[in-house]
Protein backbone atom coordinates (compact mmCIF):
# COMPACT_ATOMS: atom_id res chain seq x y z
CA UNK A 1 0.00 0.00 0.00
CA UNK A 2 2.63 2.28 0.72
CA UNK A 3 5.57 1.31 -0.86
CA UNK A 4 4.30 3.20 -3.93
CA UNK A 5 4.82 6.53 -2.29
CA UNK A 6 8.50 5.63 -0.78
CA UNK A 7 9.92 8.07 -3.31
CA UNK A 8 7.02 10.77 -1.97
CA UNK A 9 7.89 10.31 1.33
CA UNK A 10 11.75 10.47 0.92
CA UNK A 11 11.18 13.87 -0.60
CA UNK A 12 9.04 15.42 2.32
CA UNK A 13 11.61 13.95 4.68
CA UNK A 14 14.26 15.61 3.10
CA UNK A 15 13.08 18.93 2.03
CA UNK A 16 10.71 19.19 5.24
CA UNK A 17 7.22 19.85 2.64
CA UNK A 18 4.08 17.88 1.47
CA UNK A 19 0.57 17.92 1.33
CA UNK A 20 -1.22 14.93 3.16
CA UNK A 21 -4.31 15.65 1.35
CA UNK A 22 -2.06 13.95 -1.67
CA UNK A 23 -0.80 11.27 -0.69
CA UNK A 24 -2.94 9.99 1.93
CA UNK A 25 -3.08 6.36 2.15
CA UNK A 26 -6.05 3.93 2.82
CA UNK A 27 -8.18 6.74 4.23
CA UNK A 28 -11.50 5.69 5.88
CA UNK A 29 -14.04 8.01 4.88
CA UNK A 30 -17.05 5.48 6.69
CA UNK A 31 -15.21 5.97 10.04
CA UNK A 32 -18.28 5.72 12.95
CA UNK A 33 -17.90 7.84 15.90
CA UNK A 34 -18.65 5.48 18.63
CA UNK A 35 -15.91 5.21 20.91
CA UNK A 36 -17.33 2.37 23.47
CA UNK A 37 -15.46 0.66 26.17
CA UNK A 38 -14.03 -2.71 25.53
CA UNK A 39 -16.84 -5.21 24.18
CA UNK A 40 -19.48 -2.53 24.24
CA UNK A 41 -19.03 -1.70 20.34
CA UNK A 42 -21.74 -3.40 18.12
CA UNK A 43 -20.26 -2.41 14.79
CA UNK A 44 -17.06 -3.73 15.66
CA UNK A 45 -16.94 -6.02 18.51
CA UNK A 46 -15.72 -9.55 17.86
CA UNK A 47 -18.79 -11.36 16.40
CA UNK A 48 -21.28 -8.71 16.18
CA UNK A 49 -20.17 -6.94 12.51
CA UNK A 50 -20.39 -9.44 9.92
CA UNK A 51 -18.26 -7.23 7.64
CA UNK A 52 -15.27 -6.48 9.90
CA UNK A 53 -15.26 -8.69 13.42
CA UNK A 54 -12.80 -11.68 13.44
CA UNK A 55 -13.93 -15.46 13.03
CA UNK A 56 -18.05 -13.86 11.59
CA UNK A 57 -16.99 -15.45 7.88
CA UNK A 58 -18.35 -19.27 7.91
CA UNK A 59 -15.67 -20.15 5.52
CA UNK A 60 -12.75 -18.45 7.40
CA UNK A 61 -9.98 -20.75 9.23
CA UNK A 62 -11.17 -20.48 13.11
CA UNK A 63 -9.57 -17.57 15.05
CA UNK A 64 -5.92 -18.82 15.96
CA UNK A 65 -5.54 -20.83 13.87
CA UNK A 66 -4.63 -18.62 11.22
CA UNK A 67 -1.92 -16.77 12.89
CA UNK A 68 -0.35 -19.29 15.55
CA UNK A 69 3.32 -19.64 15.62
CA UNK A 70 3.05 -21.95 18.22
CA UNK A 71 1.06 -22.95 21.03
CA UNK A 72 3.30 -20.63 23.29
CA UNK A 73 3.73 -17.88 21.17
CA UNK A 74 0.02 -16.42 19.33
CA UNK A 75 -1.29 -13.45 17.56
CA UNK A 76 -4.33 -11.64 19.47
CA UNK A 77 -7.20 -13.24 17.09
CA UNK A 78 -10.17 -10.77 18.73
CA UNK A 79 -11.06 -7.73 17.53
CA UNK A 80 -12.80 -5.96 20.29
CA UNK A 81 -13.00 -2.72 19.33
CA UNK A 82 -12.49 -1.30 15.88
CA UNK A 83 -14.06 2.40 15.83
CA UNK A 84 -13.07 3.28 12.73
CA UNK A 85 -14.04 0.07 10.96
CA UNK A 86 -16.16 0.33 7.79
CA UNK A 87 -15.70 -3.97 6.84
CA UNK A 88 -14.16 -3.50 3.49
CA UNK A 89 -10.47 -3.51 2.40
CA UNK A 90 -7.88 -1.76 4.61
CA UNK A 91 -10.90 -0.56 6.64
CA UNK A 92 -11.75 -4.65 7.21
CA UNK A 93 -9.89 -5.37 11.18
CA UNK A 94 -10.02 -8.84 10.30
CA UNK A 95 -6.54 -8.03 8.30
CA UNK A 96 -5.34 -7.34 11.97
CA UNK A 97 -5.80 -10.51 13.70
CA UNK A 98 -5.54 -12.70 10.09
CA UNK A 99 -1.57 -13.67 10.56
CA UNK A 100 1.22 -11.10 9.95
CA UNK A 101 2.49 -10.64 6.26
CA UNK A 102 5.20 -8.37 6.39
CA UNK A 103 6.73 -6.50 3.31
CA UNK A 104 10.47 -6.48 4.84
CA UNK A 105 12.95 -3.30 5.30
CA UNK A 106 11.72 -1.18 2.50
CA UNK A 107 8.88 -2.42 1.56
CA UNK A 108 4.73 -1.97 3.08
CA UNK A 109 2.67 -5.10 4.00
CA UNK A 110 -1.02 -4.77 2.29
CA UNK A 111 -2.59 -7.59 4.74
CA UNK A 112 -3.47 -4.60 7.02
CA UNK A 113 -5.94 -2.59 9.37
CA UNK A 114 -5.44 1.11 8.87
CA UNK A 115 -6.43 2.90 11.63
CA UNK A 116 -6.97 6.97 11.65
CA UNK A 117 -5.96 10.45 13.16
CA UNK A 118 -9.46 11.29 14.00
CA UNK A 119 -9.65 11.37 17.86
CA UNK A 120 -12.58 9.48 19.51
CA UNK A 121 -13.31 8.55 16.17
CA UNK A 122 -10.93 6.19 14.10
CA UNK A 123 -7.51 6.56 16.13
CA UNK A 124 -7.75 3.45 18.62
CA UNK A 125 -8.00 -0.67 17.58
CA UNK A 126 -8.42 -3.05 20.54
CA UNK A 127 -7.74 -6.65 20.33
CA UNK A 128 -7.41 -9.93 22.73
CA UNK A 129 -6.40 -13.14 22.83
CA UNK A 130 -9.60 -16.09 22.06
CA UNK A 131 -9.95 -17.42 26.47
CA UNK A 132 -5.76 -16.66 26.61
CA UNK A 133 -4.10 -14.04 28.83
CA UNK A 134 -0.64 -12.42 28.63
CA UNK A 135 1.72 -12.99 31.24
CA UNK A 136 5.53 -11.96 32.33
CA UNK A 137 8.02 -13.73 31.02
CA UNK A 138 11.41 -13.77 30.63
CA UNK A 139 12.31 -10.76 27.77
CA UNK A 140 9.48 -9.37 25.71
CA UNK A 141 6.09 -10.28 26.12
CA UNK A 142 4.42 -8.67 23.48
CA UNK A 143 5.60 -7.50 20.21
CA UNK A 144 3.10 -5.03 17.95
CA UNK A 145 3.71 -5.06 13.94
CA UNK A 146 2.33 -1.94 12.20
CA UNK A 147 3.86 -1.06 8.66
CA UNK A 148 6.99 1.10 8.90
CA UNK A 149 9.86 1.34 5.93
CA UNK A 150 12.66 2.31 5.66
CA UNK A 151 13.48 5.31 3.71
CA UNK A 152 16.71 5.64 3.25
CA UNK A 153 18.23 3.81 6.06
CA UNK A 154 17.66 2.72 9.24
CA UNK A 155 17.90 6.83 10.51
CA UNK A 156 15.17 7.78 7.95
CA UNK A 157 11.82 5.61 8.74
CA UNK A 158 8.49 5.90 7.44
CA UNK A 159 6.57 5.61 10.91
CA UNK A 160 2.83 6.12 11.78
CA UNK A 161 3.81 5.28 15.39
CA UNK A 162 1.41 3.73 18.28
CA UNK A 163 1.29 4.36 21.71
CA UNK A 164 0.67 0.87 23.48
CA UNK A 165 -2.10 0.26 25.74
CA UNK A 166 -3.20 -3.43 27.72
CA UNK A 167 -5.51 -4.27 30.56
CA UNK A 168 -7.26 -6.51 32.29
CA UNK A 169 -10.83 -6.09 32.40
CA UNK A 170 -11.04 -3.80 28.91
CA UNK A 171 -12.24 -0.82 31.04
CA UNK A 172 -8.87 0.64 32.59
CA UNK A 173 -6.04 0.62 30.56
CA UNK A 174 -2.22 1.25 31.25
CA UNK A 175 0.06 2.45 28.53
CA UNK A 176 3.71 1.33 28.13
CA UNK A 177 6.00 4.39 28.93
CA UNK A 178 6.93 6.20 26.11
CA UNK A 179 8.29 9.40 25.20
CA UNK A 180 9.31 11.53 22.02
CA UNK A 181 12.77 12.81 22.56
CA UNK A 182 13.06 15.63 19.71
CA UNK A 183 14.79 18.82 20.34
CA UNK A 184 11.63 20.18 19.09
CA UNK A 185 8.36 18.27 20.45
CA UNK A 186 6.70 20.33 17.81
CA UNK A 187 8.80 19.24 14.95
CA UNK A 188 8.34 15.63 13.65
CA UNK A 189 11.67 13.27 13.18
CA UNK A 190 11.81 10.31 10.91
CA UNK A 191 14.41 8.59 13.16
CA UNK A 192 12.84 5.82 15.12
CA UNK A 193 15.77 6.81 18.33
CA UNK A 194 13.87 9.38 18.85
CA UNK A 195 10.35 7.82 19.95
CA UNK A 196 11.25 5.69 22.75
CA UNK A 197 8.33 3.07 23.95
CA UNK A 198 6.45 3.43 20.50
CA UNK A 199 5.10 0.76 18.41
CA UNK A 200 5.31 1.58 14.62
CA UNK A 201 9.00 2.25 14.71
CA UNK A 202 10.11 -0.99 13.38
CA UNK A 203 9.70 -2.61 9.62
CA UNK A 204 7.93 -6.19 9.36
CA UNK A 205 10.27 -8.89 8.64
CA UNK A 206 7.77 -11.69 9.82
CA UNK A 207 5.50 -13.25 6.92
CA UNK A 208 3.46 -16.18 7.81
CA UNK A 209 3.65 -17.92 4.61
CA UNK A 210 6.69 -16.37 3.13
CA UNK A 211 9.02 -15.92 6.85
CA UNK A 212 7.35 -17.83 9.58
CA UNK A 213 10.47 -17.35 11.62
CA UNK A 214 9.55 -16.54 15.67
CA UNK A 215 7.40 -13.78 16.11
CA UNK A 216 8.64 -12.69 19.32
CA UNK A 217 12.46 -12.77 18.16
CA UNK A 218 12.39 -8.58 17.15
CA UNK A 219 15.48 -9.46 15.49
CA UNK A 220 14.31 -11.91 13.16
CA UNK A 221 10.42 -10.81 12.60
CA UNK A 222 10.78 -6.91 12.90
CA UNK A 223 7.75 -5.04 15.18
CA UNK A 224 8.51 -3.22 18.66
CA UNK A 225 8.95 -5.56 21.72
CA UNK A 226 7.21 -4.67 24.79
CA UNK A 227 7.67 -6.44 28.47
CA UNK A 228 4.91 -6.41 30.73
CA UNK A 229 7.71 -6.16 33.76
CA UNK A 230 7.83 -2.45 32.39
CA UNK A 231 4.61 -1.36 33.11
CA UNK A 232 3.60 1.25 35.73
CA UNK A 233 1.53 -1.39 37.67
CA UNK A 234 2.31 -4.23 39.70
CA UNK A 235 -1.32 -5.63 38.92
CA UNK A 236 -0.85 -6.14 35.61
CA UNK A 237 2.94 -7.22 35.88
CA UNK A 238 1.64 -9.86 38.34
CA UNK A 239 -1.42 -11.18 37.09
CA UNK A 240 -1.49 -10.08 32.94
CA UNK A 241 -3.51 -8.63 30.38
CA UNK A 242 -6.16 -9.67 28.63
CA UNK A 243 -6.61 -6.61 26.01
CA UNK A 244 -4.66 -4.57 24.19
CA UNK A 245 -5.30 -1.06 23.03
CA UNK A 246 -3.55 0.42 19.95
CA UNK A 247 -3.71 4.32 19.96
CA UNK A 248 -2.21 6.45 17.20
CA UNK A 249 0.06 8.67 18.47
CA UNK A 250 -0.40 11.51 15.64
CA UNK A 251 -3.36 12.69 17.72
CA UNK A 252 -1.24 13.78 20.35
CA UNK A 253 2.35 13.71 18.77
CA UNK A 254 3.95 15.02 15.59
CA UNK A 255 3.86 13.11 12.69
CA UNK A 256 4.95 12.47 9.58
CA UNK A 257 3.70 14.91 6.58
CA UNK A 258 2.20 11.89 4.79
CA UNK A 259 0.42 10.30 7.95
CA UNK A 260 -2.72 9.43 7.80
CA UNK A 261 -3.15 6.85 11.12
CA UNK A 262 -1.46 3.26 11.84
CA UNK A 263 -1.64 -0.04 10.15
CA UNK A 264 -1.63 -2.58 11.64
CA UNK A 265 -0.44 -6.07 10.93
CA UNK A 266 -0.81 -8.29 14.04
CA UNK A 267 -0.13 -8.32 17.55
CA UNK A 268 2.04 -11.22 19.16
CA UNK A 269 2.54 -12.45 22.62
CA UNK A 270 5.30 -15.06 23.98
CA UNK A 271 3.63 -16.44 27.09
CA UNK A 272 0.09 -16.84 27.40
CA UNK A 273 -2.11 -19.04 29.74
CA UNK A 274 -5.79 -20.08 29.88
CA UNK A 275 -8.63 -17.97 31.45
Amino acid sequence: MRSTLALAILLSVVACTGDDDDSAMADDDDATDDDSAAGDDDDSAAGDDDDSAAGDDDDATPPGELCAYALEAACADVVVDAPGASGLGFGDPFYAVNGVRGDGLTGSGVDVYSMGLDPDVNDTLVLAWSGRRVIDGPGIDVVVFENAFEVTGPEVVFMDLVIVEVSADGETWVAWPHAYLGEDPDAYSPNPALWDGFAGKTPVLLHVEDNPTDPVDVGLAGGDGFDLADLPDETLRTDGVEFIRLRAAGTEFPADLVSNGPDIDGVYAALLEAL
